[in-house]
């Protein structure tokens, strides 16, 4: 009788058995993946640059006092976690198929949108961090005061494109943040450049790229002639005939997003058509790397996946642009990546300009500012790193 008893008992046990056993594999092997994560999280070494998503990587953060009390430590280690954690294209692609089968239209801050569109989500600044930068410009422009002083500020597509986006999206009103923000530095001296109006005006032409976060060529040509009447040139003195170098460019975003990999985006570089003007007398120094050349362009980047740097081969701490020009004027920008297929429809009217990234510059501005005779400075970004890089505010209190 005993022995029917345990007959009938085994295949409960049994069960519960295999159960157990089940609990344990997964248990292990969620463990074993964990530590195998963090073994090579902290074996190899950090990525420096994202070549698919073309941008820098964020580094291990500096452990300081004052960014604990802040908070600033635990977002720069939660950036550094997660841009260098292993295997992070693949998990990339992984949340992307997830996320399409769900439905989602919004993957990796990158809205997915009408038309072909991928849209980077706008910054939501950080009232601590505008109230340095403020303080910081204004600085800048007290010690400067016989110079002229210019910003321009430039939408992205989420807010120009607006009607492009998914319904209900929160892409917020990058117009108002930069008009207001303009404003109170035109209170201090500085002349704002609007071109947002501009941009609309031309919202059903090709003024940004699809798969990528920057402008077209032919939308910074729109932004340059308002730039160019606030600044006395004259934005009909040359004419420009536009060339396509490539038509298959698969920008920043889709990559980001992990969609729209099979999209193609055109890239054309604008040439003056007046063979009298110094075009073929431009020289072009790359300081950082103790090299010149004559022309704006590296065509190498036509068959790299970063195809953008063919406007002067990417961002680079430091560019000198001379020209012979009848009238000698001098100009110093700072910028992100957007202007870099801006800055050649400026090189014509300047003697020399020396064009700073602040997030890769390290020596000292106002030493480059006195020995190269700068007397206008041109501020020129996208609204989305304007208003979340701490570096430009970093290079200002050198």
């Amino acid at each position: 009788m005993k022995e029917n008893m345990k007959r009938r008992t085994d295949p409960v046990q049994t069960e519960q058995k295999k159960v157990r056993i089940f609990r344990h594999i997964i248990l292990g092997s969620v463990i074993l993946f964990t530590a195998l994560m963090l073994f090579l999280f902290i074996r190899l070494p950090d990525g420096k640059f994202s070549e698919t998503e073309n941008r820098p990587l964020a580094g291990a953060p500096a452990f300081e006092s004052d960014d604990i009390r802040t908070g600033r430590f635990m977002k720069s280690a939660e950036s550094w976690a997660a841009d260098q954690f292993p295997g992070r294209t693949g998990w990339i692609r992984l949340r992307t198929m997830a996320a399409r089968i769900s439905g989602q239209n919004r993957i990796g801050g990158v809205y997915i949108c009408d038309d072909g569109y991928l849209m980077e989500e706008a910054v939501q600044p950080d009232e601590e961090f505008v109230s340095r930068l403020v303080q910081n410009l204004t600085a800048f422009r007290a010690n400067h005061q016989d110079m002229n002083f210019y910003m321009m500020i430039v939408p992205t597509a989420v807010t120009v494109l607006r009607d492009k986006l998914p319904e209900n999206a929160p892409a917020g009103d990058q117009n108002a943040l930069i008009r207001e923000f303009a404003s109170t530095m035109q209170l201090v001296g500085y002349t704002p450049i609007d071109v947002g109006d501009v941009l609309a005006a031309k919202e059903n032409e090709y003024i940004y790229y699809r798969t990528d976060h920057h402008w077209t060529t032919y939308g910074a040509y729109n932004a340059f002639r308002t730039a160019a009447r606030i600044m006395g040139l004259d934005p009909d003195a040359v004419t420009y005939d536009a060339r396509p170098v490539t038509a298959d460019f698969n920008g920043t975003l889709s990559a980001k997003s992990g969609t729209f990999a099979d999209e193609k985006d055109i890239i054309s570089v604008w040439f003056p058509l007046d063979d009298t003007l110094p075009a073929a007398n431009y020289v072009v120094e790359y300081v950082d790397q103790q090299r010149k050349t004559t022309t704006f362009y590296d065509e190498t980047y036509l068959t790299q996946k970063d195809k953008y740097s063919v406007f002067f081969g990417g961002n680079h701490a430091l560019v000198r642009i001379k020209a012979p020009t009848a009238e000698d004027r001098r100009l110093l920008v700072l910028k992100d990546s957007y202007a870099n297929c801006f800055l050649p429809f400026l090189a014509q009217y300047y003697r020399q300009i020396d064009v700073v990234d602040p997030r890769y510059f390290t020596d000292d501005l106002e030493t480059l500012i006195a020995t190269d005779g700068i007397d206008e400075v041109l501020f020129l970004y996208n609204a989305n790193t304007f208003f979340s890089d701490s570096s430009l505010a970093g290079l200002l209190t050198q």
